[in-house]
């Protein structure tokens, strides 16, 4: 069964885990479809700008020569005026006087030859215009490369430098440019001149369009744009192979970083199904299973070696026998909101394991841990009242610790542990020195005692400032009238140490290891002062 989890679970991630590749390589498509787009765009765009600004051009230049009477347009004072209006327009290449359908003279002089027009291939009002025409007076050479668009109104005629519309720096050569009368199909232009089919389709498909958009025909990526007139219709195109050819460089570009997270889903998905689950999943199951246990470290005092208690320490022992230490549960149950239920399964350990025990010992005292939730409700304090009255254990046995930040990050510490001391419960800071609060911040605190962080203890004897504020603090607490335990103590030197300097207590496995239940009832009644001591308080 697991084997065929396993296999699902797998092939899942493997399809997970190609998700990034395949968005990764999808988004690179749309990517560069994008980029060419607004290439195609952006010309269709510029066409259009530059087409309107020859209709311009040939309106300012026909408009020079209205005031020009026709016979004196050829004349060497008329043929100044047609050069004139010429020059005047970027967009003009020549100014001519037409007679009866021939162009018979320019700006350059009267020709040997007069050039015949057709009949027109659109009339707007009263001009007549003639497209993809071959300017007069050149030679054949130039011929070739230079057609021009024809209008003329009355007797006078502009040839217009059309190439100028075509005539854009792309950074793609295979990019085809036209321009196309939306009222007849007529080609006006053409840079690359695509097929005759292909243009007529286009038309077709773009005619009542209001924005430029991309379609694909054949296999051509197709964008077109519309006059501002109405009268004309902007194509640019190219091959879907270039479109294909930028999608591999972005593919490259963005399908490693894909690939990289795809691995790293399928390995995450991989190593969570082999660990079960989730930290937070886990410590819910645990505790549905009661996988959690407590053990108990002996207290002793460091003047004789007596044992006056212990604290409560909780163990996580999985199914297959190994542990996972606390270091690693504990965070994660404060942080998914699982440290008050695990609270609360420490206390009924307690409770079950030390009750008749404490019952019977009255001298003897255990302390349990409080997150900071724990200290800011009043559920603790319900919880052990509760079970107190059925063991008839008294309130003095409890030992509350609370960690210096707990204390000063709870918003309701303060009075939550006056409740607790009201209520006969003794508390204690844990790992004093290692928080953010002031020797001076320690007067205010409603605590009975405070245990030195396991850094002091291993710092005695270094010579480092550690030294130091450990006697600040043992100083302090003797004046407030606190007991002082110290944690880890390993070794009897730092046990004479501490006992030179006033500390009561001390725990560590100098002393004692954490134990179970059973084993630390035996450690204490081995362990007991000869005579209780009075008046004192638990660290």
């Amino acid at each position: 069964m697991r084997r065929r989890v396993l296999a699902v679970t797998l092939t899942l991630a493997t399809l997970i885990g190609a998700l990034p590749v395949a968005g990764s390589l999808w988004i690179a498509w749309e990517n560069a479809r994008r980029v060419e787009t607004d290439l195609l765009i952006r010309a269709t765009r510029e066409m259009l700008t530059r087409s309107e600004r020859l209709q311009e051009d040939a309106t300012r230049a026909l408009a020079a020569m209205a005031a020009v009477p026709v016979g004196d347009a050829c004349t060497p004072a008329g043929l100044a005026r047609l050069r004139t209006a010429a020059f005047a327009s970027r967009g003009v290449r020549e100014v001519g006087v037409v007679e009866e359908g021939r162009v018979v003279c320019t700006g350059a002089g009267r020709l040997d030859s007069p050039m015949p027009l057709p009949l027109p291939d659109m009339s707007v009002g009263d001009m007549r215009i003639w497209y993809d025409r071959l300017p007069p007076g050149l030679d054949d050479s130039a011929r070739a490369a230079s057609r021009t668009t024809v209008i003329a109104r009355g007797p006078y005629a502009v040839f217009l430098d059309t190439e100028q519309i075509y005539d854009l720096v792309l950074a793609e050569p295979r990019v085809v440019l036209s321009m196309v009368a939306l009222g007849t199909g007529q080609v006006l232009g053409v840079r690359t001149r695509p097929e005759r089919a292909i243009l007529s389709d286009m038309v077709d498909r773009f005619r009542n369009q209001t924005e430029p958009e991309a379609i694909r025909l054949g296999d051509r990526l197709v964008v077109a744009a519309i006059a501002r007139d109405g009268t004309a219709m902007a194509l640019a195109s190219e091959p879907v192979s270039v479109v294909i050819e930028t999608w591999r460089e972005q593919a490259l570009l963005m399908g490693l970083p894909g690939l990289a997270s795809g691995g790293l889903i399928f390995w995450l998905i991989v190593t969570l199904v082999r660990r079960g689950d989730t930290m937070g999943a886990r410590i819910r199951r645990g505790l549905a299973r009661g996988e959690f246990r407590v053990v108990y470290q002996p207290i002793v005092r460091l003047a004789d070696g007596a044992c006056l208690g212990g604290e409560a320490l909780v163990r996580w022992q999985q199914r297959d026998g190994s542990m996972i230490s606390p270091d690693r549960f504990i965070p994660v149950a404060e942080a998914e909101g699982l440290i008050e239920r695990l609270t609360d399964e420490i206390i009924e350990h307690v409770f079950a394991d030390l009750g008749k025990f404490l019952a019977a010992r009255p001298s003897v005292w255990i302390a349990i841990n409080l997150s900071a939730s724990d200290v800011e409700s009043d559920r603790v304090r319900g919880r052990l009242d509760r079970l107190r009255k059925t063991h008839g254990v008294a309130a003095a046995q409890i030992v509350l610790e609370a960690t210096e930040r707990t204390l000063i990050d709870a918003r309701r510490a303060q009075s939550s542990m006056r409740s607790f001391r009201d209520a006969g419960y003794r508390l204690t800071i844990d790992d004093f020195g290692t928080g953010y609060s002031s020797l001076a911040y320690l007067a205010t605190l409603p605590v009975d005692g405070l245990k030195l962080d396991k850094t002091f203890v291993d710092g005695i004897g270094s010579g480092s400032a550690a030294d130091d504020v450990m006697g600040h603090i043992l100083s302090l607490a003797a004046t407030l009238g606190l007991d002082v335990a110290a944690e880890g103590v390993e070794h009897q030197a730092q046990a004479d140490y501490l006992i030179a300097r006033g500390v009561t207590y001390g725990q560590g496995w100098l002393y004692a290891r954490a134990m179970d239940g059973n084993a630390f009832c035996g450690y204490v009644d081995g362990h007991l002062p000869a005579a209780p001591l009075a008046n004192r308080r638990r660290a």
